[in-house]
């Protein structure tokens, strides 16, 4: 992914469990994770380190990109899992 400039998009503000932060609405061309592939999907994007987070993230999948699929999604080991998709 290229770098993108802030003031070609819209910004946004999402309340998440640290609060609320500011990033941009971005709508992407196509997306895949997990073997699932959408297109003109909507991301919210924002510079995780810049909010203070101490941990480093590749990125988070919601649950609209999880929408109309079965899951299983495991808090102890840490995956989620697509099935039967």
């Amino acid at each position: 992914m290229k770098y993108i400039k802030d003031e070609h998009y819209p910004k946004a503000k999402v309340s998440t469990g640290n609060g609320v932060v500011e990033g941009i609405l971005v709508t992407l061309d196509s997306f895949e994770a997990l073997g699932r592939k959408v297109h003109n999907f909507e991301v919210f994007a924002y510079d995780f380190l810049q909010t203070g987070s101490i941990e480093i993230y590749d990125g988070m999948i919601g649950l609209d990109f999880l929408h109309q699929t079965r899951h299983h999604i495991d808090l102890i080991e840490n995956y989620i899992e697509l099935i039967n998709y």
